[in-house]
């Protein structure tokens, strides 16, 4: 599950990449120009130069301190080198600066997947982490209310925060949502759940 999802919000990075945030206090030239240093710090990382690509993200902050998808893209490079908590710092940076929909779509993603993560242990992982992840399911259940892996993912969450009836709620939708063949693995993971909690 969490390895598809990994799949599934690397591809959903890359096309968020080259997003934009205009930010209302930023000036538009500042913004285009950040921008556009984003778009070429996304065509490094896309070719695995990261470093080269992570100076660049740097710079379009440098220019326009609201570019979400600037934050955003730390936040992954930052993931992927296993600094959990500054990707996290950056992936909430994202949330707080960005306006755009695709930006504030893949923060939240990352950052669920991130706070659902069994494998993060403490002092990273935090306490709070199971309500963190339903807020940021919730809000992009709330753009995609039919995202049967939004629903899913909401449902472990709630268990990890102890409400069990939220949980079974949307174990039920995301099994109602999920028809097609590439949706499959969801209803084994429904079933996989169910089973070890009938254990």
């Amino acid at each position: 599950g969490l390895a598809m999802t990994r799949n599934f919000i690397l591809i959903l990075f890359l096309f968020s990449l080259s997003s934009c945030v205009h930010a209302p206090a930023v000036k538009t030239d500042t913004s285009a120009q950040a921008k556009e240093i984003n778009r070429q710090g996304a065509l490094l990382a896309n070719d695995g130069k990261w470093e080269e690509a992570v100076k660049l993200f740097r710079r379009a902050l440098a220019v326009n301190p609201y570019d979400g998808a600037a934050y955003n893209n730390l936040g992954y490079y930052y993931q992927q080198k296993g600094k959990i908590s500054r990707a996290v710092k950056e992936y909430q940076n994202a949330l707080k600066f960005s306006a755009d929909p695709v930006v504030l779509r893949q923060a939240n993603m990352n950052l669920a997947n991130i706070y659902i993560d069994k494998n993060i242990k403490p002092p990273v992982r935090r306490p709070n982490w199971p309500e963190l992840a339903a807020g940021c399911l919730n809000a992009l259940i709330k753009q995609e209310p039919d995202n049967a892996v939004f629903h899913l993912y909401l449902a472990y969450a709630y268990f990890d925060a102890a409400n069990p009836g939220g949980a079974f709620e949307h174990l039920d939708k995301a099994s109602s949502l999920a028809k097609t063949k590439n949706e499959i693995w969801i209803h084994e993971k429904i079933r996989d759940l169910y089973v070890s909690i009938h254990m």
